[in-house]
């Protein structure tokens, strides 16, 4: 009997906490440039007028091609997992006004 596992798959135990994270330091980080921006022009931040997000998710680690996986059955050798990272991105607008 030939037992076959294909594209297995990694994840964060707390994504949901991540992807906050990652949100949260994604306005913190538009804020600051915003604030920059406005010190530029010699002139402050007003309010948040709009926050809008585009959560890209997690990023998994490849897995191996499978073309790979006929030759390697063959000679015998083992599939290997190695440890990897696992990125979460996020991407936001803020649109503020300055005053």
């Amino acid at each position: 009997m030939l037992l076959s596992v294909g594209s297995p798959r990694f994840d964060l135990k707390a994504r949901a906490a991540a992807e906050q994270d990652v949100l949260r330091l994604a306005v913190e980080d538009a804020l600051a440039r915003a604030q920059a921006i406005a010190t530029g022009a010699r002139q402050s931040l007003g309010r948040i007028l709009h926050v809008d997000e585009d959560t890209s998710g997690v990023v998994m680690p490849g897995v191996q091609e499978p073309m790979m996986v006929p030759t390697m059955m063959k000679a015998g050798v083992q599939t290997p997992i190695t440890p990897g990272t696992i990125e979460v991105h996020a991407q936001v607008t803020v649109t503020v006004g300055i005053r």
